[in-house]
């Protein structure tokens, strides 16, 4: 199952979370990083929601070209 093998995910990874999502709450992340030890770094997005990607790409493209550096 994933959710076993999702202890396993060692490659890199960078949680960016919006805090404004009502059915995500910012806890989820923090579980997230938590348990797959790849994560590098939380990035918290003020007041964003679930699809902020698409909403508000420029809270999201200098996390990732700093990550990805």
């Amino acid at each position: 199952m994933a959710s076993e093998r999702i202890t396993e995910f060692r490659f890199p990874t960078l949680l960016v979370w919006g805090t404004g999502d009502p059915n995500f709450g910012l806890e989820w992340a923090y579980r997230f990083r938590d348990v797959v030890p790849g994560v590098t770094d939380v990035v918290e997005v003020p007041g964003a929601k679930l699809f902020f990607p698409d909403e508000r790409p420029g809270d999201l493209v200098p996390h990732l070209r700093r990550h990805w550096a």
